[in-house]
């Protein structure tokens, strides 16, 4: 009787290569799709926190009457001084470059003042540091966000002059005008405007400005107070290419901030380039959900 051998069972070269393309596309794919799901996560956590803080800095000014003077941001968190608004007078002291959430003056949670990429959220207030005397017009002086003694016009008040919160007007157009943060689409263009403080019209300038820096963090302070975009080679200051994501930093003190549509992130056109995400209402918005608009 003749006995069979029988053949050998395991695979081929071939076939374990295909097997191994197979696996490295799924794991592939596993991954882009941890990567994207990470990615939504964190913006959808950014945007709760910057509502949180929004609604945080109507309630400050419901109080207060005024808007609260950024904290520092260079500062580590476990700084005493971490999350304290740095105001000397009617102005704000802490400088553009560290300007961040004054998490303890909201009375917020600290980690309320961080971005989805786990980065400090930079705020931004109009205080009128140049004015005379500073600060004279600023939202951050006593009585500086409160326009509910404002008239539309003197006959509005049987006749009377009514002082606005102090700012000498009597009309909330007054009130408004030459004051807040300028808010653009794009850097320059005509056109590319949402709100200035040379349009009262239009409630406005910003009060304020929240921006959480994004996924590449261009500009956000980590939670040590350091700013790893500041020490790059060239430092950022210098990529005159990324117009939009440096406008939003401190490298100018023109007030001009800039909310455009993200780009993709992996754009080689630095001009077009922008991740950040913002919160920029105007004083007219910010007044009334303070309770502290036009009566």
């Amino acid at each position: 009787m003749r006995i069979r051998k029988r053949k050998d069972a395991g695979f081929s070269l071939v076939e374990l290569a295909v097997v191994l393309i197979i696996v490295g596309i799924l794991t592939g794919m596993g991954i882009t799709s941890l990567y994207a799901y990470m990615e939504r996560e964190s913006r959808a956590t950014t945007f709760v926190r910057l509502d949180a803080v929004e609604q945080a800095l109507y309630l400050y000014a419901a109080r207060n009457k005024r808007l609260p003077c950024p904290a520092d941001g260079s500062l580590a968190e476990t700084n005493a001084s971490a999350g304290i608004e740095q105001r000397s007078g009617n102005v704000c002291t802490s400088g553009l470059q560290y300007s961040t959430v004054p998490w303890r003056d909201l009375g917020l949670a600290q980690g309320a003042s961080y971005d989805g990429w786990n980065r400090k959220l930079t705020y931004r207030v109009f205080y009128d540091a140049t004015g005379t005397p500073a600060g004279q017009r600023g939202l951050v002086r006593p009585g500086g966000m409160d326009m509910s003694q404002c008239v539309a016009s003197a006959a509005d008040d049987g006749g009377a002059i009514t002082d606005c919160a102090s700012d000498g007007s009597t009309a909330p157009i007054e009130f408004l005008r030459n004051k807040g943060l300028t808010i653009r689409t794009n850097v320059a263009p005509a056109g590319s405007v949402i709100r200035s403080s040379s349009t009262p019209e239009y409630g406005g300038g910003a009060a304020f400005v929240l921006v959480s820096h994004g996924k590449n963090g261009t500009g956000g302070y980590i939670k040590s107070g350091a700013n790893p975009g500041r020490s790059e080679s060239p430092p950022l200051s210098s990529l005159s290419g990324y117009v939009m994501e440096l406008e939003n930093l401190d490298f100018t003190t023109d007030d001009i901030y800039i909310d455009s549509r993200m780009s993709d992130a992996q754009n080689a056109v630095p001009a077009n380039f922008f991740d950040d995400i913002i919160r920029a209402p105007s004083i007219h918005w910010a007044s009334d959900k303070a309770n502290l608009g036009p009566q």
